[in-house]
């Protein structure tokens, strides 16, 4: 969890969107072209160093095809650091 939220890990993440068809269909990616998963797998890393890597923190916008721009990816990052906590072994519900 720690290596996840301070930019280090993103191990667990690629497999989960990248199998998501609902990720692939935001990204408008055929996952069944040779090359799919592949190119998921690149969306997935620019979109983790976007948001969790603090030297990505000015990054005005983060494009990921011709339709499909993120702006200041970064201002996510409080966000998911809170969600991905509920998952916690910790946390009451």
């Amino acid at each position: 969890y720690r290596q996840f939220i301070n930019g280090n890990n993103m191990d667990i993440l690629i497999p989960l969107l990248v199998k998501t068809d609902f990720f692939a269909r935001y990204c408008e990616i055929n996952k069944s072209e040779d090359d799919g998963e592949q190119e998921l797998t690149n969306i997935v890393q620019k979109l983790y160093q976007a948001i969790f890597n603090p030297t990505q923190d000015s990054l005005p916008a983060l494009i990921i095809n011709d339709h499909i721009a993120i702006e200041y990816p970064s201002r996510y990052r409080k966000d998911l650091i809170d969600s991905s906590s509920l998952l916690s072994g910790n946390s009451k519900y």
